[in-house]
């Protein structure tokens, strides 16, 4: 009997070994990674024994990390079809970036109305950490950098719940962020927003400020739309 291996293989090959963390926090962040950055796609089965195999561990911390994952709404859990990686959903999307504009719009006009030297200063060092990642093409340092960049203006508004709030839905847009940069003029037309938003900054025109960010963030829900339906047509065959 011939066994086909392309599944197993394909997840393999987008996950490394343990390392001294326990088994289920490093299977959550080694499944967490590879969904997030598209390795493993919309769609696609996760098998337990296989992800055991790979792993060198029983099946059940593969069964608890997917249940983890399934909270933060990377993973389906389906009852006797086992775990696939969740759909990108158009109404997921909408949500998450209807809400940030609100809450980041209000942190970048209040913010940036606060901002002192120092703060600008450490902004400017940050954008200079923005533009090499985007030249050397580090989508994932890219996105690092340009959260911290702009959390210096949002602090600076002093509203911490609403910065964990919108820390927290920035977490759930991770997929989401990749796929804005996925082709280089997005990702430099991204870094341009981001020089835009500083421009404001060192103003401390909290009105622009706001005006830049919600545009960005409509940006990004305008072009993602069309790729997410495309995704969830192409996954849903």
């Amino acid at each position: 009997m011939t066994v086909d291996t392309s599944e197993h293989d394909a997840v393999a090959d987008v996950l490394t070994p343990l390392g001294h963390r326990t088994v289920e926090e490093a299977l959550v962040g080694e499944l967490r990674d590879a969904i997030v950055t598209g390795s493993l796609r919309p769609g696609e089965r996760l098998v337990y024994r296989d992800l055991a195999r790979r792993f060198g561990v029983s099946v059940t911390p593969v069964r608890i990390a997917l249940r983890e994952l399934s909270k933060e709404g990377l993973v389906e859990m389906r009852a006797h079809a086992g775990a696939r990686v969740s759909l990108l959903s158009t109404e997921e999307l909408e949500e998450l970036f209807v809400i940030r504009m609100g809450i980041e719009g209000w942190l970048s006009r209040h913010g940036a109305e606060q901002l002192t030297d120092e703060v600008i200063a450490r902004m400017a060092a940050l954008l200079d950490d923005v533009k090499q990642t985007e030249e050397a093409d580090d989508r994932e340092g890219y996105l690092n950098a340009s959260w911290a960049f702009r959390i210096c203006c949002y602090e600076a508004a002093g509203k911490p719940r609403l910065l964990e709030r919108a820390s927290a839905l920035y977490d759930l847009s991770s997929r989401y962020h990749f796929l804005t940069i996925a082709e280089v003029s997005r990702f430099a037309h991204s870094r341009s927003i981001m020089e835009a938003f500083f421009a404001a900054c060192q103003k401390r025109d909290g009105a622009e400020a706001k005006r830049v960010m919600e545009d960005a963030l409509q940006w990004t829900l305008s072009y993602l739309s069309a790729d997410v339906i495309e995704a969830d047509a192409v996954a849903a065959r």
